[in-house]
């Protein structure tokens, strides 16, 4: 995994600004469950992608991470990462 997530929080700040402008319309919403996997060195990139407030805690869970593969046996280990994916559809409101 080698893609950044800036270009997508460029993207929803850009949709939430024309969705306050009510520009766009929103006609349907789906949420369903969504898993990842990746290579360690991976994970540590993509949880920096998330803004949070507790970088301590992400640190943590990192270390973690690393500290459980180390201990794991062969050379395929991957990480699991589960979430909830918000898929909208929006439709242009004609002006």
């Amino acid at each position: 995994m080698s893609e950044s997530l800036v270009d997508d929080y460029a993207a929803n700040r850009a949709i939430l600004t024309v969705r306050r402008e009510h520009l766009l319309k929103l006609i349907w919403r789906s949420q369903f469950n969504c898993n990842r996997a990746m290579a360690v060195k991976d994970f540590a990139d993509w949880l920096a992608d998330f803004q949070s407030d507790s970088s301590v805690q992400q640190e943590r869970l990192i270390r973690r991470a690393e500290r459980t593969f180390k201990e794991i046996k062969g050379n395929k280990k991957k990480i699991l990462v589960k979430g909830p994916l918000v898929l909208k559809v929006l439709k242009k409101i004609a002006t």
